[in-house]
């Protein structure tokens, strides 16, 4: 078994989340206004400064309007894959 580590995790969220506020339509400053969070906060998330927590989670979901589920949705086997190659 292939281990993940925390960065690349981070990084293939962080892509993620970029990716899905672009597709909604949000700058990070309206998520952030719109989520309650502060802007440097989602900017972190992004650059993978910052390991969010769960309650972090649930308000950005819920400021898109998405589900859980579908925020956390990361797609694990390409990061996999990459560790393979490596």
């Amino acid at each position: 078994m292939v281990k993940m580590r925390e960065e690349d995790i981070l990084k293939a969220f962080a892509e993620h989340l970029k990716n899905l506020r672009k597709e909604y339509g949000f700058t990070q400053e309206s998520l952030a206004d719109k989520a309650n969070l502060d802007l440097s906060h989602i900017a972190k998330i992004e650059t993978c400064k910052r390991n969010p927590r769960l309650s972090t989670l649930v308000q950005i979901s819920l400021a898109m309007n998405i589900p859980l589920s579908q925020l956390t949705d990361i797609d694990y086997q390409s990061i996999l894959k990459s560790k393979m190659s490596k």
